[in-house]
């Protein structure tokens, strides 16, 4: 932690941790000093106010007043309320107004640090002091995370306060599932009975301590839950940790193992969220994914549409500017709210045309 209106304390710790440009939240000690920080409505400051102690994510308020270095070339600001009797000690008399950033105790890219053995060791080059507490923690949590505008309060990460508490299935699982992830931002799921239970944040796995942290995470939830699966679910890439790491679990306790491409486990969770065992039509807009053909789906922009019609699922892969040629590229397209052609320019509609002619860029349906 440090002082959020010092940008010279702020900039070291921002170069200690090696966060680049990555934006930090900040502690403040009510909602009222919340509501000068950031534009907030009242369901926001509700959400800022509940039990889980969520960071929000606004836009800045009238009354922003912090470093630069706090959220460095952007218009937003993550705040969270204190949620330990610590932080309400900090943010307490002469301290009331302050803000404070509120980091994570961790090197760049790697997991919590929460024994005080392990921050002692780890964090000693990044802070000035430690205060350290005698009782030890048991399952460490990352914040929770909501973006917030004026329309809209979405969560964009369930962690803390929320995560590992089950999510109702609208379908039973027929077997004890785990499904362990991707391989950047990484959260798993177990799913048994009505419910599905989504681990906290886990991170990145590109790290031997985020391993071991998906590993003692993992193995915490199924004691806790007195379950072991029948089937695990991973992705198709072959070079993620998470991959590598549920082939040796499906092996050693011989289970099946089931891979899913990446942009199609993008639909399933959507249909799953909104509990539609229906045929539909799924667009996920992401990043790359290791594609059924062996090549990487995703790149340059383009847009991934999974059609699911119970037992099976097909999957077409457009890029940026064939989009513009979808309603005739793809079945059923013109009732889908696509851009028309007639919405662009005449070099842009001629790329587009020659675009979506292209064998690269015509749609491939694969069932």
């Amino acid at each position: 932690m440090c002082d959020a209106r010092n940008e010279a304390a702020v900039a070291r710790l921002r170069k200690r941790k090696d966060r680049g440009d990555k934006p930090f939240a900040v502690m403040v000690a009510d909602a009222v000093t919340a509501a000068r920080l950031a534009r907030l409505d009242a369901d926001q400051l509700r959400t800022l106010q509940t039990a889980a102690r969520p960071i929000v994510i606004a836009p800045f308020g009238q009354e922003y007043d912090l470093a630069p270095a706090v959220a460095p070339g952007l218009g937003d600001v993550g705040i969270l309320l204190p949620y330990a009797p610590l932080h309400l000690e900090l943010l307490s008399g002469e301290c009331a107004q302050m803000a404070l950033v509120a980091t994570s105790g961790n090197l760049a890219g790697e997991p919590l640090c929460f024994t005080n053995q392990d921050a002692a060791e780890r964090l000693a080059g990044i802070v000035d002091a430690f205060v350290f507490h005698d009782r030890d923690i048991h399952l460490p949590m990352e914040d929770s995370v909501f973006l917030a505008n004026a329309q809209v309060t979405i969560p964009s990460r369930r962690s803390r306060g929320y995560a590992p508490l089950p999510v109702a299935l609208s379908q039973p699982a027929t077997v004890p599932i785990l499904a362990v992830g991707g391989e950047l931002k990484n959260t798993f799921c177990l799913a048994h009975g009505s419910w599905a239970h989504i681990s906290g944040h886990i991170g990145d796995m590109g790290t031997l301590a985020s391993q071991e942290a998906f590993d003692r995470a993992v193995t915490q939830l199924l004691n806790f839950q007195r379950q072991r699966p029948e089937k695990v679910v991973c992705d198709l890439h072959p070079n993620y940790s998470t991959v590598s790491w549920a082939e040796r679990f499906a092996a050693s306790h011989d289970i099946e193992l089931t891979q899913v491409q990446h942009h199609v486990a993008h639909a399933y969770s959507l249909l799953a969220e909104h509990s539609c065992l229906d045929p539909a039509v799924v667009v996920s807009v992401d990043g790359t994914g290791y594609g059924t053909d062996g090549t990487l789906f995703g790149a340059g922009k383009s847009w991934i549409f999974a059609e699911h019609s119970g037992s099976a699922v097909r999957t077409c892969r457009l890029s940026a500017w064939s989009v513009a040629t979808a309603r005739c590229a793809i079945p059923g397209g013109s009732h889908w709210g696509l851009p028309t052609i007639g919405a662009w320019t005449g070099l842009q509609r001629k790329s587009a045309l020659k675009s979506g002619r292209s064998q690269a860029n015509r749609p491939n349906w694969n069932w």
